[in-house]
């Protein structure tokens, strides 16, 4: 985590496609005039202190995520995804971007959150003016008058009353439509081609987890490895930084070689890309989805008196899914 003398700074070089080669996306929980109150709010508050140094005007994360993760999600609602969560719990205000380095190995996140509300003198100026506008009023539900004056509305009830024949002609209109209103029960759902696909899918998906498993494992070691190396001091900085150096290489490579192996179990599946596989798999699985919610919803409304016209196949599939639907499946953004 880093300390932001300068947030304002900060925020437009991590948000600056002029500055940064491969920036896909910036996300903010409000507006950017929000971090320049913020940071003039800070600089007051120091200089009342005494205090001697820099004024932290907000802080910084940066997340390191698995480079898988750069073909199984789209980038603005990955990013949307982590600062909300960020900030609902933590209840601070956040500015992100989601970047790569160079050589595109280092998928990550900025995350800039503020470590302290804005003062309760420029809430009031800012913020209460806009609130204590007067609203609309809310104007009373009138009830409808009828066309009737009191003394036609008793001549008509004291002849319905006088005359049953006219009374079960004024009534029988409503009668006979009820009587028509006969529920008819819908053909039960059954699986789109769509939804057919997902089993053999859900195959290929466990495939692929299990070898983004091993790149993860790869990467991790790599970049455990880079923070060995770049926290090196004195002598132990020239003897055993090359001998680093060479690991992380070597590393690179393999995490080279396993990427080039997951594009191969998709070409061998008949798929252009990674990419274009999680597309076609999360539509199928929500399509999956939606038919059991369909099918469960139509058994609870007629069940009983259909139970003979119930598919046998969407049950196999259904146990199938049962028995090997992933415990963590893809984040459904």
């Amino acid at each position: 985590m880093s300390k932001l003398p300068d947030v304002r700074g900060r925020i437009t070089y991590i948000s600056s496609h002029a500055k940064q080669e491969n920036l896909y996306v910036v996300y903010e929980t409000t507006d950017r005039h929000y971090w320049t109150e913020l940071a003039k709010c800070n600089q007051q508050e120091f200089q009342k202190s005494g205090t001697e140094g820099k004024c932290i005007e907000a802080r910084e994360f940066i997340i390191a995520l698995p480079e898988s993760f750069f073909v199984l999600y789209e980038p603005d609602k990955l990013l949307q995804l982590f600062t909300d969560r960020f900030k609902e719990k933590y209840g601070v205000e956040c500015v992100s971007a989601l970047h790569h380095n160079k050589r595109k190995t280092n998928y990550h996140i900025h995350l800039i959150f503020s470590e302290r509300e804005l003062s309760a003198k420029f809430f009031e100026k800012e913020v209460v003016q806009t609130v204590t506008e007067p609203s609309e009023e809310r104007t009373p539900e009138k009830i409808p008058q009828t066309d009737k004056t009191p003394k036609q509305e008793h001549n008509l009830l004291k002849e319905l009353t006088a005359n049953p024949l006219a009374q079960k002609q004024e009534l029988q209109p409503q009668t006979q439509v009820i009587e028509q209103v006969t529920p008819q029960i819908p053909p039960k759902p059954v699986m789109s081609a769509e939804a057919a696909a997902y089993p053999k899918l859900l195959k290929i998906y466990k495939e692929l987890n299990r070898q983004n498993g091993i790149i993860f494992d790869a990467e991790k070691e790599r970049n455990g490895l880079e923070l060995e190396r770049d926290s090196l001091k004195g002598l132990a900085k020239l003897t055993k930084k090359g001998e680093l150096q060479n690991r992380i290489d070597r590393k690179n490579e393999e995490i080279d070689l396993l990427k080039i192996g997951l594009s191969g179990i998709i070409k061998r599946y008949g798929y252009q890309n990674v990419q274009e596989f999680y597309q076609i798999y999360r539509k199928s699985y929500n399509s999956y989805i939606a038919c059991k919610e369909q099918v469960t919803k139509w058994e609870k409304t007629y069940g009983d008196d259909n139970q003979k016209q119930s598919p046998l196949v969407f049950v196999k599939y259904n146990n199938f899914l049962m028995m090997n639907t992933p415990k963590y499946d893809i984040i459904d953004l």
